[in-house]
């Protein structure tokens, strides 16, 4: 399959070409299929729900999406959930399908996925609450010394390449926007979220419209 784009080098270059069954899904026993498919219904239609509403959709799309994932790539079994993240986040053509999406910029997916690039890097949530550091690190500005402030406290975040990019900023693009995704995930769902918390319900609800637009809009889960 096709597709234009510049894996970042920063992140480890390419990776060796693993060849994506895209028509696995579709050999999936029916119930499967129809399980994983509910739980996208589920979740599109609250793509437009209020910011404070779109913590279960998130979910929701995240499990549709993983199960999708573990059957294109055939990867879970292997390597785990990053196995299949960092294989995924690497295809050219999921890369340049994104890509142009994000060229609109008055699409729905564009804006959501401007506004969750507002907040990277995505600190991992338990290192801030484990290793005792300050709190309001959102408010901390400019870009390079919310960097150094993980630094200080050992902070794990995504996308990992963030030092790299601070002069001309991270790479709005599939391969930094699912690893971003993926760390709103984990942090989500080992219960590091604030349900009620603006900027927590603002990353979460952008993450959320910009990866179930996307999806949506490839058609990768019939409707």
């Amino acid at each position: 399959m096709g597709g234009e784009g510049k894996i970042c080098i920063a992140l480890g270059g390419r990776s060796r070409h693993h060849e994506l069954e895209f028509d696995r899904p579709e050999r999936l026993p029916a119930n499967c299929r129809s399980i994983i498919e509910g739980w996208f219904r589920r979740a599109i239609s609250k793509l437009h729900a209020p910011e404070s509403e779109c913590f279960e959709p998130f979910i929701f799309t995240w499990i549709a999406f993983n199960a999708w994932a573990e059957a294109v790539t055939g990867l879970e079994r292997e390597t785990g959930d990053k196995g299949w993240v960092e294989t995924l986040s690497r295809d050219e053509f999921l890369f340049g399908k994104f890509a142009n999406r994000i060229q609109n910029a008055d699409d729905d997916v564009t804006r959501a996925a401007q506004q969750f690039r507002r907040y990277w890097p995505i600190p991992k949530m338990q290192d801030l609450r484990s290793k005792e550091g300050p709190s309001g690190w959102l408010e901390i500005d400019p870009h390079e010394e919310r960097l150094r402030f993980f630094e200080k406290y050992s902070i794990c975040y995504e996308p990992r390449c963030a030092p790299q990019h601070v002069a001309s900023s991270i790479p709005l693009d599939w391969e930094h926007f699912i690893r971003a995704t993926y760390r709103v995930r984990c942090n989500l769902f080992h219960g590091d979220k604030s349900l009620y918390h603006p900027d927590d319900q603002i990353i979460v609800a952008s993450a959320f419209r910009a990866l179930a637009g996307f999806l949506d809009g490839q058609r990768i889960f019939p409707r």
